[in-house]
Formats: C-alpha cells, sequence, structure tokens
C-alpha cells in the first residue's frame, strides 16, 4: 500500500509540474521562441550548404554580411549554396524581395518568426554584423562569423559606463564566434581589450580590412544614384552631393533621441551658406532614427533609407558631413573630404566616452553650423590643410582596404585559405569562471566582491557570472562596479529548453538527485546545452559556485567542463535547508536539490574549518567525504575602508544623522532618508545581518528589555531587514522600546554607525562564518558573540566575550559590557585576507 501510495504521489506531482511548467513557459515569448529554438536544435539537421544572413536585427541586406553575400553569390563554386536573409520589415524591403522573388537560391525570414528559429538552428554558416538573440547557442557543426559594424570612436565593451551590464549578449555573442572580422588594429583592440577577451576567446580575429568597404572601391556613382532614385530620393546629375550622417544620441531612457527639426534645420542653414547650384544636400541619420522620421512628409524624398547599404551610397558622395560616427572611417578610403559638425562635444563625452581628441580628426570641426558651411566653401583649402592628418589616419584604418576584402574572407572562412593577420589572444593565464548569482544584499556577496579584490591578476584570468536588475539600484550599481580586471558575464535571456526538458527539470528539482530513478529523469542534455549558452566555446580551467543557493545556476556549473569545480558551502547547508521563517521551511527544496548535486563537483568548500566539520558529518557520502575542504570568506577591504573614510553625514539641531539615500531626479528638490546616528552619552549596541529565524533577533529584544530597565542610557541598533522584520516592530511595541531599539533598515554605510557604538553582538543560533564580526573587529569594536556550533573559527584570543544564545545568556552579556568585562583585539585585516585568499586558491585547486 505504501508503494501505490509513493506512485499515486510522483503521478500527482508530476502532472502539477506539466500543467505549472506548461503555462510558464508560454507566458512570454521570450520563453516560447526559447522553447522552439529549443526544439529546431535538437531536431533540425545542419543544412551544409546554407548561410543566413543578419544585419542590425534584419534592417534590411546591407552592410559586412551583404557584402558577404555579393561574394559568395557570384562565384560559381558556390552556386548550390542557399542564402536565407533576416528582415525586420517585409514593407519597406519590397524592393529586394522582388529582385530575389524567382530565385530559388535567396529565401527571406522575418526576424523572430518560427522560419527564423529554424534558419538560425539548421544553417551551417551564421553571418551578423550585431548579435544574434539570447538564446542563441551555436551549434556543433556550425560556423558562426561576426563582422561588426564599425570601427570604434566612442568607448565600447566594458570600457563604456556600466559597460558590464551592457555588454552581456554582445560577449556572450563573441565567445560563440569562430571568425571576428576587424578592420584594422583599433578594431582587433576593441575585441580583446574593450570586450575583454584576450584570454578567454575561443575563435580568432580576422584583421583582413572590412567587407563593405569593397562597395566603396568597386561600385560606379551612375549606379548609386539611379539607386537613389528608385527610393524616391532626389538626386541632380551635375550637383557634387554633401551627405549628413550624425550617429544617434541616447535620451534619458535610452531610446534614440529624437528631434523631427533637427535635421531639416541643419540643411536648410547649410543652404543658405553653400553654393546650391553646385551642391545638394542628402541626409543619412542613424537607423533608430530614421525609424521615428520616414514617414514624416516633410522627409519624403530626402533620407536615405536605413535599408540601403550605406557604403554604397557614400561611392557616389562627395563631402562627408559627421560626428562620432565611424561612418567617415570608411569614407576615408575614397580620400574624399570629411567635415565635422560636432554640436554636443562635453554631454557625449560624458554619457558614451570618446577614444579620439577632436582636434586629431582628419578634417575640420565646428558646433557652428556657420563655420562648417564656410569649410564647405573653401573644401580645397580644407583638403590641404588636413591631407598629413587624413592620409595618417586612413593609413591606420583602411590600410587593408583594396576591394579584395570579401574575397579574402570568403577564402578564409569557406576554403580555409590561411590569413597572416590573425589574432587570437594570449591564453597563457589560469582562467577562473566564478558565479554568485544576483548579488544580493548580504556577506555571501560582500565576500565576493572582496575577493575579487585580492586575486593575483597577474596569474589569473578571471571571469564573473553574475545577474543584474536595472530595477534595484544597489545590485545594478554592484554589477557595475566590480574589480575591473574581471571580466563580467551578465547572465542574460531564459534558458533554452524544450517544454519536456522544463517539466522534468522542475520535478527533479522539487525531489532532489538521490535516487537513480530522479538521475535518468534529470535533462542533463538542457543543463550541458545552457552551458554552451552561456559560456560559447569558451574554455575555464577552474569553476566556482560561490553562491550555491540558485538551482538552475548550480546544475548549470556542475555540469561546465573544467579541471576543477568548486561549490561554496556558506553555512550549516542542513541546518539551512530546514530553518523555518514564518513558519515556512524556504530554502528547503533548493538546498535539497543543490546538496544531491554536491557529488557533481570536485570541491564542497566550506566558509571555516569548524562549518567543514558540521557539513560533512551531516552531508557526506563515501563518494564525497573527501571533497569537503575549507577557506576562509574574505572581508570587503575596499568597502569597509571607503565608508569608514567617507560619510554623508548632517548636523540637525545639534544631532548627527547619516543619509541613506537621496531620491528624486530634480537637482534642486531630493528626497532624503535619514537615519540619527549614536550619541556618544549612551551606551550604544549594535548587531548587523538579515533580519531571519538564524539571528535570533528576538531573544536579543528581550534581554534588552531587561537591560534598559536599571540602564536607562542603552540604545540597540538593528542594521538590516528580512522577513521578521515586522515581527520585530511588533514585539518592540509591545515592550515599549520604541525609543531604546533603533531600526534602521540596509544601509549603504552600515559602518558610519557601527564605529560610533560602543559593542557588538552576535546572538545567532546558528552561522557559517560571520563577515560582521571581521566587519566589527575592522570598525575596532567590542564583541559578544553565541556560542553557536561553528563559532570556533571566528574566535580570537582574548578578543571577545562568548554567551549562550538564551534570553537569559544574552542579557548577562549586555551587563558584561557595561561593567567592563567584554574584550577587544589587536586585528589587521589585510593579513587575514591575504590568509583567506591563499586558503582559496589551495581548495579550487
Amino acid at each position: 500500500m505504501n508503494i501505490l501510495n509513493k506512485i499515486k504521489d510522483v503521478r500527482s506531482s508530476w502532472k502539477e509540474v506539466k500543467q505549472e511548467r506548461y503555462i510558464f513557459m508560454n507566458q512570454t515569448e521570450n520563453r516560447r521562441l526559447s522553447m522552439k529554438y529549443a526544439q529546431m536544435y535538437k531536431t533540425k539537421k545542419i543544412n551544409e550548404k546554407a548561410v543566413l544572413y543578419e544585419s542590425y536585427w534584419g534592417r534590411g541586406m546591407i552592410d559586412n554580411p551583404y557584402a558577404l553575400f555579393v561574394e559568395l553569390y557570384g562565384r560559381d563554386e558556390f552556386k548550390d549554396f542557399t542564402h536565407i536573409w533576416v528582415l525586420d520589415d517585409f514593407e519597406n524591403n519590397q524592393a529586394v524581395l522582388d529582385q530575389y522573388q524567382n530565385d530559388k537560391r535567396v529565401r527571406f525570414v522575418l526576424f523572430g518568426s518560427d522560419e527564423y528559429v529554424e534558419a538560425l538552428a539548421s544553417c551551417k554558416y551564421l553571418i551578423n554584423n550585431v548579435t544574434f538573440p539570447q538564446y542563441f547557442i551555436k551549434r556543433e557543426g556550425q560556423i558562426y562569423i561576426n563582422t561588426w559594424h564599425g570601427t570604434p570612436l566612442k568607448s565600447m565593451g566594458y570600457d563604456m559606463v556600466e559597460g558590464n551590464s551592457g555588454s552581456a549578449n554582445t560577449v556572450r555573442n563573441f565567445l560563440h564566434a569562430d571568425y571576428l572580422l576587424s578592420a584594422n588594429e583599433v578594431m582587433t583592440k576593441m575585441y580583446l581589450k574593450s570586450y575583454k577577451l584576450e584570454g578567454i576567446l575561443p575563435g580568432k580575429v580576422i584583421e583582413e580590412g572590412y567587407p563593405r568597404n569593397d562597395f566603396l572601391l568597386n561600385t560606379k556613382r551612375e549606379e548609386e544614384i539611379g539607386l537613389l532614385r528608385s527610393y524616391g530620393i532626389s538626386v541632380e546629375d551635375d550637383k557634387e552631393i554633401i551627405l549628413f550622417a550624425p550617429t544617434w544620441r541616447e535620451s534619458e531612457n535610452g531610446a534614440a533621441q529624437v528631434n523631427p527639426e533637427e535635421l531639416l534645420d541643419v540643411k536648410k542653414l547649410l543652404e543658405e551658406k553653400i553654393d546650391t547650384n553646385k551642391y545638394q544636400i542628402l541626409i543619412k541619420p542613424h537607423q533608430f532614427v530614421y525609424k521615428q522620421l520616414k514617414d514624416l512628409e516633410e522627409y519624403k524624398g530626402l533620407l536615405v533609407p536605413a535599408t540601403l547599404d550605406a557604403n554604397q551610397i557614400m561611392s557616389a558622395v562627395d563631402i562627408l558631413i559627421s560626428d562620432y560616427s565611424s561612418i567617415f572611417l570608411d569614407y576615408m578610403a575614397l580620400d574624399r573630404p570629411v567635415l565635422f559638425y560636432i554640436p554636443d562635444l562635453d554631454s557625449y563625452k560624458e554619457k558614451r566616452g570618446l577614444d579620439v581628441k577632436p582636434e586629431d580628426l582628419p578634417g575640420p570641426y565646428s558646433n557652428n553650423l556657420v563655420e562648417v558651411a564656410e569649410y564647405i566653401n573653401h573644401i580645397d583649402e580644407i583638403k590641404v590643410k588636413y591631407r598629413d592628418a587624413y592620409q595618417e589616419m586612413k593609413n591606420r584604418i583602411c590600410r587593408h582596404d583594396d576591394g579584395n576584402v570579401s574575397k579574402r574572407i570568403v577564402d578564409i572562412v569557406f576554403k580555409g585559405v590561411k590569413s597572416n593577420f590573425t589574432y587570437s589572444g594570449n591564453h597563457n593565464k589560469k582562467r577562473l569562471l566564478i558565479s554568485c548569482g544576483g548579488l544580493l544584499e548580504n556577506g555571501i556577496t560582500h565576500s565576493f566582491l572582496s575577493l575579487l579584490e585580492k586575486i593575483d591578476y597577474n596569474e589569473w584570468d578571471v571571469t564573473a557570472l553574475v545577474g543584474d536588475d536595472i530595477n534595484d539600484p544597489d545590485r545594478h550599481y554592484k554589477v557595475n562596479h566590480m574589480n575591473s580586471n574581471v571580466r563580467t558575464l551578465v547572465l542574460c535571456g531564459f534558458r533554452v529548453a524544450t517544454l519536456d526538458e522544463e517539466q522534468r527539470r522542475e520535478f527533479v528539482v522539487k525531489r532532489g538527485l538521490y535516487k537513480s530513478i530522479w538521475k535518468k529523469v534529470c535533462p542533463w542534455e538542457m543543463l550541458q546545452r545552457e552551458t554552451r549558452r552561456l559560456f560559447g566555446e569558451a574554455e575555464f580551467d577552474y569553476v566556482v559556485d560561490f553562491q550555491g543557493y540558485d538551482t538552475v545556476l548550480t546544475s548549470v556549473l556542475s555540469q561546465c567542463k573544467a579541471k576543477k569545480k568548486s561549490i561554496w558551502l556558506h553555512n550549516d547547508m542542513h541546518a539551512d535547508m530546514n530553518k523555518k521563517v514564518n513558519g515556512v521551511m524556504k530554502n528547503f527544496e533548493c538546498l535539497n536539490y543543490n546538496i544531491s548535486l554536491y557529488p557533481y563537483f570536485d570541491n564542497l568548500v566550506s566558509c571555516s574549518k569548524e562549518v567543514m566539520k558540521v557539513n560533512r558529518k551531516k552531508l557526506s557520502t563515501p563518494a564525497t567525504y573527501d571533497k569537503f575542504k575549507a577557506a576562509k570568506n574574505t572581508a570587503n577591504e575596499v568597502r569597509i575602508g571607503k565608508y569608514l573614510n567617507s560619510e554623508t553625514v548632517m548636523d540637525i539641531a545639534g544631532d548627527e544623522y547619516l543619509v541613506k539615500d537621496e531620491l528624486g531626479n530634480d537637482k534642486n528638490a531630493k528626497l532624503i532618508d535619514l537615519v540619527a546616528l549614536p550619541k556618544k552619552e549612551n551606551i550604544n549596541f549594535v548587531t548587523m545581518g538579515r533580519m531571519s529565524v538564524e539571528k535570533n533577533h528576538m531573544a536579543l529584544i528581550d534581554a534588552f528589555s531587561r537591560l534598559v530597565k536599571n540602564n536607562p542610557r542603552a540604545k540597540l541598533y538593528l542594521l538590516g531587514s528580512g522577513p521578521l522584520e515586522r515581527k520585530i516592530k511588533k514585539q518592540i511595541d509591545e515592550l515599549g522600546l520604541r525609543s531604546y531599539v533603533i531600526l534602521t533598515g540596509n544601509v549603504k554605510n552600515p559602518f558610519a554607525i557601527m564605529k560610533r557604538c560602543d559593542c557588538f553582538i552576535l546572538p545567532s543560533l546558528h552561522e557559517g562564518q560571520p563577515m560582521v564580526l571581521l566587519e566589527a573587529r575592522e570598525c575596532g569594536l567590542p564583541i559578544i558573540v553565541s556560542k553557536f556550533s561553528t563559532v570556533k573559527d571566528s574566535l580570537y584570543p582574548k578578543g571577545q566575550l562568548v554567551i549562550g544564545n538564551d534570553e537569559e545568556s544574552i542579557y548577562h552579556g549586555l551587563e558584561a559590557f557595561v561593567n567592563g568585562k567584554v574584550p577587544t583585539c589587536d586585528f589587521k585585516l589585510s593579513d587575514y585576507n591575504q590568509e583567506a585568499y591563499e586558503e582559496f586558491k589551495k581548495a579550487i585547486q
């Protein structure tokens, strides 16, 4: 009967999981496409003679992919190839649809459609000038050529403001690519340095020039004028063409900043100052801007469509006016003059950064259109004046552009011809992948960030896998302000899983992998596919799951290929798994499952020797007993030092207040959240930690209520928040302690409060390695700490008072401090951290 009940339970659970996952996977378009792609990935054969082309997420048959298409399409040896073009809008690309409507060699798919997903999963060759979607995974046997779309003038990759977040899918794509095309040494440096690919790049950078620049050198002017007219653009044969091609500006919300009148005003003012019998002006806005202007009546016949290839059109242009757009670098291959209209130099430099000084540009620049018009009127003098600067930059940027770049690239990729300009970066360091999940505000995160400050980057190449949340300013800040030596991979996109795989994954998460039957149910293939999605072809020597609480991340990291894989155990994991918060065991499911994954790691690293002993005793099996190791966590030396020496404090009527946060966008009207700082005349106790059961706050408050009766100057500061916060507030009110117990919530600079207190107390029921004790010691505080099972590794000789964790013991501990019986000790955080770093290295190797 018991067996029958178990079978019924399994069936019921499976039915429930299937229904819940079906709804979950179909809730959003991203999940649906990921699921569709997974099915195609698993079932579709690779078409060995199919090429997929995508430019700017389907804007048109343009740019480098188009140049490679023209070369492949025109060569007899590839006449049996199928060419599939991605378009985001069939209506605006009707001309090319008509051109190839009877050509069986050329097909078109709509970006994001099921046909697109199928082609992405099945074409042998994939060519893109930006990035494929976040669900993309290069299959074994596919060849991916990322051409990128221009030599950068502005900051790129990790060099940008918030570059860690902004580079997520770009770096992920680069790690999938077999070939990254480079026009010149500036672009090669962009890949290897700005995107931090040196040391991890699995593919090759081919610096042979830019395919699209073949159009500049090989296209006839009359052909392009005819093409412009076919798109309704008015062009006069007997006039020279001035093309105004500015880049886009970013608005506050990250979208393209568009002023519909601006481009017309530029054209009108220039025409008032130049000879319009000699010149005509056309405008080519950035594609983001073009989409917003193309249907406006005043721009009819004036805007060069975003669906036309810029380099073909520029072959008919006599003078180019630009700003920071890299379009002018291509144009220099023609030896024709470039002028620069830059009305917002300072603000653009601040927002995006600029890698070239305006005075080093190969032509004159101004923020005044009247001056730009004067440059046009004296263009011959301008060409002479800037001849040397122009030639120097052309030699550096366009030295490979000879009209035959596409041919060379096709020979290299499709025929195996060797290139003399191939770069793969230096792979001479130990490669470490370390993950800390979502960087929540807790001790694990601060220890992780501290560890990144201690690593010797002459020895290690470090990749940090983290989650981001732009709606959480604190997490977003952490992601974008990690140690600059680290290559930050921000999790993006949804896991690629079929519905069946996702249902099986969720089912085994609920049960764990302790029995062979559930190991057979586990979708191992999906987890291994996810490692490929996240890291492409990149290889690591050492993999560390530093968090250990996320079921998906721990599953994926357990399947990475590496010399050694380690997972951190920051606590008594069995106790943490079974603890109840408000009557619910919130950690049970995730930790029960993750503990069942421990056999798939080489090292199970506890945060202290005592914690290791407890974890080994409770969790080890014959297969895992010898895997248990210990390594102290580091404390965030940089963070503590920064906040101890820098604080935002306001004096109001003689009392000090710490500024927690400043809210609001108006510089003249800020909402300021304040915390009253401890006063010297009081007896100030402090504790810091998540308001959860194991921290034992309620027993501390009960004990403190007894102390206050005889010591009315006593104050207790509780730093942090958590699930028990409401209960704790209620307890404080019931005991009449509102003026004695101060709840600060989470504070960015807790050390401003701690250093003004007199004694730190940690009354926990159980802990891993409490980092707050190290932080309190660095603040010079006497310490009272409870005798939890793993406390031994946190003690220093004559450096604290150890007590029980019941109310009576806590009360006597508080009273002991009042009577001068709680010691402090000599402590140097830098020495401690160096020891911890050495233990970390030993543990993972």
